[in-house]
């Protein structure tokens, strides 16, 4: 049997270890209960509470993807990626929130699909320049940057991510993008 885990905060458990310059956290840390839970493909989400930077936001971006690489491990790009035959775990790179985007969506967007990311949500439970939460305003939903950023995810077929968006920029959500949504989690 092969599992896929849509929905894991690798980055969020292993970036104590960034300040200690560690690498190859995923493969001496986590191999085992990957091998153990027969997950052969898990997602690996960069997390953000509402009040990361882009520059904060790239960094983790990037340190999940190389402790990915390092560790010995495959980044899933595209459905080719998602082979019968696959040995070990393959990571689906996604991203919980991006707070951190106030202008130029449309070249950021590009760089998160650019280094890996398939899945992304707007906003964790923050209220943001693109999007509201849960913990947000109620009357608030999809702003205009974030339909840009709608637009420009489905335009590389990047999935969006509806988790912790409030109703009413689910609904937003829902009527602005022309491609299908997911729901990693709830």
């Amino acid at each position: 049997m092969k599992i896929f885990d849509l929905h894991a905060d690798l980055a969020e458990a292993i970036k104590p270890f960034y300040t200690d310059g560690k690498t190859s956290i995923l493969k001496k840390d986590w191999s085992t209960r990957f091998k153990q839970g027969q997950i052969a493909y898990t997602s690996a989400a960069s997390f953000f509470v509402g009040t990361e930077s882009w520059q904060e936001m790239q960094d983790v971006v990037m340190k999940v993807k190389n402790d990915i690489t390092v560790s010995g491990y495959k980044v899933i790009y595209t459905k080719d990626d998602l082979d019968d035959e696959q040995q070990g775990t393959a990571f689906l790179m996604t991203i919980e929130g991006m707070c951190g985007i106030h202008e130029d969506v449309e070249e950021k967007i590009q760089w998160l699909y650019d280094e890996g990311n398939r899945i992304g949500s707007l906003c964790w439970n923050d209220q943001n320049a693109l999007a509201t939460g849960n913990s947000g305003d109620p009357t608030r939903g999809l702003t205009e940057l974030g339909k840009q950023a709608i637009a420009k995810m489905n335009e590389l077929h990047m999935i969006v991510d509806v988790s912790h968006a409030n109703e009413k920029t689910f609904w937003d959500i829902l009527s602005c993008s022309t491609q299908p949504v997911i729901a990693t989690h709830s």
